[in-house]
């Protein structure tokens, strides 16, 4: 009998593209529960939302692959520079 393999599991073109935009709903939900502010809501989440769905499909399409350790600290640090970002602008409008 044969193990199975990850070869033999397809994931249709698309999908990467379908999970970003499922993600990007939610965060956009959540931007406009906590802000009440339609302009925030779409700045906040275009730009994670695209480069989301860029990322899942190329991550599906080539499969992993490793970063140096430098690289990864860089993302990182854009990462965690993103949120605390966004957690300002949100109380900023909160607390105006």
């Amino acid at each position: 009998m044969k193990a199975p393999t990850n070869e033999n599991f397809k994931i249709p073109k698309g999908t990467g593209l379908l999970l970003a935009i499922a993600l990007t709903s939610v965060m956009a939900l959540t931007v406009f529960a906590l802000s009440n502010n339609f302009v925030v809501t779409v700045a906040a989440s275009t730009p994670v939302g695209v480069t989301l769905g860029i990322e899942l499909e190329q991550r599906f399409r080539g499969g992993e692959r490793n970063l140096s350790s430098r690289t990864a600290k860089v993302l990182l640090g854009l990462l965690l520079l993103g949120i605390i970002l966004f957690f300002a602008i949100i109380s900023f409008l909160k607390f105006t």
